[in-house]
C-alpha cells in the first residue's frame, strides 16, 4: 500500500469516527473483524484490555445492545470516559497486576467469553 493511500485511509476513518461519535478510528477495525468472524454476541462478557480511549468498548456496547445480558469491562492505565451503557464498567489500572486481574474476575463472575486488546 502506498504511503499516500495509507494516510488517506487513516484520514477517512478519522473523519468518519468523529462524524459517528466514535472515540477512535480503531472502532472500524473491530466492526470489520466482528462482521467477518462474528466475535461478539449479546450475552457475552467482554474484557477490553488497553481500552483507552474506549472505541472498541463502544462497538461492543452497540452489539450487546440494551437488551443483551453481556457485560463490558474496559481496563486501561489511563482514565476512560465512561460509556453510557448499563453493562459497562471501567477499571483504571495495570491489567498485568494481580489486583486488577482479581477485580476483572470478580466483575465477570469468573467467566470471560471474549478478551480484546488493541494496546500498543
Amino acid at each position: 500500500m502506498s504511503r499516500w493511500k495509507a494516510k488517506h485511509d487513516k484520514e477517512h476513518y478519522y473523519k468518519l469516527a468523529k462524524k459517528q461519535n466514535y472515540r477512535s478510528r480503531a472502532s472500524y477495525k473491530l466492526k470489520q473483524l466482528d462482521k467477518k468472524y462474528g466475535l461478539i454476541k449479546p450475552d457475552y462478557n467482554v474484557v477490553d484490555l488497553g481500552a483507552a480511549p474506549g472505541g472498541w468498548s463502544q462497538v461492543v456496547a452497540e452489539i450487546i445492545g440494551e437488551e443483551g445480558a453481556g457485560q463490558i469491562i474496559s481496563v486501561d492505565l489511563e482514565y476512560i470516559k465512561p460509556i453510557d451503557h448499563e453493562a459497562y464498567t471501567g477499571v483504571k489500572g495495570d491489567f498485568t497486576s494481580e489486583d486488577v486481574q482479581n477485580t476483572i474476575i470478580e466483575l465477570i463472575d469468573g467467566k470471560a467469553d471474549l478478551i480484546l486488546s488493541d494496546a500498543s
